[in-house]
């Protein structure tokens, strides 16, 4: 098996467990735990730590006409689109300058963090 999107490498566990690379008898079973532990980690904060390949939509509610929180992204290429009539029919395309991505300064209680939030700022609001 191959560890995917995982936070250890076997060569890293291995090396933890004091296993000499040139023993093999075990990997599988070294990968099938790493891939484990990872995906609980992911479970238990809620959120993966590793950027997709490729854009994915996603649909969100926002919590008012101003804000709407988001799966945390790392970058600023997002493409905003809503609903005018609130049908599912995603026929407004915003652009960068109606809406800014928060926290503004990336940092949450002194440590780095992805945007989590949109804050409408100029000609549209949630509907």
């Amino acid at each position: 098996m191959t560890i995917t999107n995982g936070y250890a490498t076997r060569n890293q566990i291995k090396a933890a467990l004091r296993i000499g690379t040139a023993d093999t008898l075990d990997d599988d079973l070294i990968d099938n735990c790493a891939e484990a532990a990872s995906r609980l980690i992911d479970g238990y904060c809620n959120r993966q730590f590793w950027a997709v390949a490729s854009a994915t939509s996603r649909i969100f509610t926002a919590e008012s006409e101003f804000t709407c929180s988001i799966d945390d992204v790392s970058g600023t290429a997002i493409t905003l689109q809503t609903s005018s009539l609130g049908d599912g029919v995603f026929d407004v395309t915003w652009t960068a300058s109606d809406y800014q991505l928060e926290p503004l300064n990336g940092v949450l209680d002194g440590l780095t963090w992805p945007y989590d939030r949109i804050r409408a700022v100029g000609d549209y609001l949630f509907p």
